[in-house]
């Protein structure tokens, strides 16, 4: 994976404070999200941030949160692991608006599919290990949808979508992973990202 990452360049780039990025647009209404995705994303949001279980919206809809947007099907929010009853506190905010996969063999990746509009939110328990626990660290506040809510860093971001084309061979990670470098790379944090490359 180092390969790869020396693609992004060598410079030696530390801001320190990790949430100075300089963002392109507010994620609001945008072409990517349809008003009833945005309802059910919206109504996730809500309940986590009720529930006080650590979380950030990642992928994609992340993605678009720092500048590059494209349409996508579906959500990705990853979530502190050691919450294991939040599948069954979502089954039962949602109860039959949406179908909530509730993992029965321990804590697992899993996910909620809105009846009304089929849009698909991936659950992901993260905070095993230092880099998950690193991203928890970094996470950013900000508005989005009329509320304020958490996202993946832009160096976290670019990681991920790094790991997953490594994972998959994915050219539209690359594609996303190579356009978010072009958009922040006078402000990427080179020195974290060749740490956990």
């Amino acid at each position: 994976m180092r390969a790869s990452m020396r693609s992004f360049g060598n410079a030696s780039f530390n801001h320190g404070n990790t949430t100075r990025h300089h963002f392109n647009r507010p994620l609001h209404q945008t072409d990517m999200l349809s008003d009833d995705q945005e309802a059910v994303l919206r109504r996730v949001i809500d309940a986590l941030e009720r529930s006080g279980v650590p979380y950030f919206i990642t992928g994609s809809v992340a993605g678009a949160f720092h500048g590059a947007i494209r349409e996508t099907h579906d959500a990705d929010i990853a979530f502190d692991a050691t919450h294991v009853v939040l599948p069954r506190m979502l089954a039962e905010e949602f109860g039959a608006s949406a179908y909530v996969d509730v993992p029965e063999d321990g804590m697992r990746q899993f996910n909620i599919i809105d009846d009304a509009s089929s849009y698909k939110i991936d659950f992901w328990p993260i905070g095993r290990t230092p880099f998950e626990r690193a991203q928890f660290e970094r996470r950013i506040r900000h508005a989005a949808f009329d509320r304020d809510a958490w996202f993946a860093s832009i160096e976290d971001l670019i990681l991920s979508k790094l790991r997953w084309h490594a994972q998959s061979g994915s050219e539209l990670q690359w594609r996303d992973l190579t356009l978010l470098r072009d958009l922040h790379r006078d402000t990427l944090d080179y020195a974290y990202l060749d740490h956990w490359a």
